[in-house]
């Protein structure tokens, strides 16, 4: 293990060097704040509110974005293939929003329509894992387990499938982020660490099998998946109080995200609350009062508009 630097120097500087692209900002906030075209077909006009969705969500309009998401849903017909994944998307927002309840209900009604109990088994690893932590933040945890308990046998059960060579690893670290949101609810914070680094493993193994997938997901999907994961690590080893390695994750993840997205993305704030989370820990509360306004202040909506 090599100590991370005494000071956030090098964050820091990182953070100052990347600059509001004024072409980029104003081409995303044309697309959040587009009117509807007059005369489109009915798939064209799915299309714009699911574009418009995703630009407002990356402004960190999380309701806007479910809301136009819904408007994309109700305009689809092709559920399994197209506008399930919609759906689910609109649940994604609905959580960031703060809904949790009513994203975990939608959730459920996907499973139903998917019949995931029956058929597109494979769909429901995620579902299950997004379901499970809806629940944990609404402190049912009962119920919680149920899911995550749904979603083990499930992945014992799919050893047998013939897609569980492609899709696996990928099944595994969804259920492996179950088990982490269960662990971090019932204290057991050491079984928290070996499932999140386990779910890194597993995510690695995936994006390099999802070449071959029939519809091949973007590449930051599991990027970003795996330093969450790592950030996960890092979380559970601050609670055991090893928080030399806890900062050690969480700055790889950071540094990870700012390569990748850049300082002005949502989950780059979220990542510097929990750099600041662990500087906090260890008394180092100016830095730690620093990240935490350059967090408000890379992802609050009035910096992107």
């Amino acid at each position: 293990m090599v100590a991370p630097p005494r000071t956030i120097a090098d964050i820091t500087a990182f953070l100052d060097q990347e600059k509001p692209d004024p072409a980029k900002r104003a081409k995303t906030l044309a697309e959040a704040n587009a009117e509807p075209p007059a005369k489109t077909d009915r798939a064209a006009r799915k299309d714009f509110y699911f574009q418009r969705a995703q630009a407002r969500a990356m402004l960190g309009q999380a309701a806007a974005a479910a809301a136009d998401a819904e408007q994309a849903v109700a305009l689809g017909t092709d559920y399994v293939g197209d506008i399930s994944r919609m759906e689910a998307y609109q649940a994604l927002q609905m959580r960031r929003a703060g809904d949790y309840e009513g994203s975990s209900k939608l959730l459920e009604r996907i499973a139903q329509r998917l019949n995931v109990t029956t058929q597109n088994k494979g769909r429901a690893f995620l579902l299950y894992a997004r379901i499970v932590t809806n629940l944990v933040s609404l402190g049912e945890i009962a119920k919680a387990e149920a899911y995550a308990n749904k979603s083990r046998a499930l992945l014992a059960e799919s050893r047998a499938w013939q897609a569980h060579a492609l899709y696996g690893s990928n099944w595994a670290a969804l259920v492996e982020e179950s088990n982490l949101r269960m662990f971090v609810a019932k204290g057991h914070h050491r079984d928290a660490e070996l499932s999140a680094h386990k779910a890194q493993s597993l995510y690695r193994d995936a994006l390099a099998k999802s070449k071959s997938w029939e519809r091949p997901p973007e590449r930051d999907g599991f990027e970003s998946a795996i330093d969450w994961a790592l950030v996960d690590e890092g979380r559970a080893k601050m609670r055991q109080g090893r928080l030399i390695e806890a900062e050690i994750d969480i700055r790889g993840a950071l540094l990870s995200r700012l390569k990748a997205v850049g300082k002005y993305h949502y989950s780059t704030g979220n990542m510097l609350y929990a750099l600041a989370w662990v500087l906090n820990e260890q008394g180092r509360f100016s830095e730690c009062e620093r990240k935490s306004s350059t967090r408000w202040a890379s992802t609050s909506p009035r910096s992107l508009t």
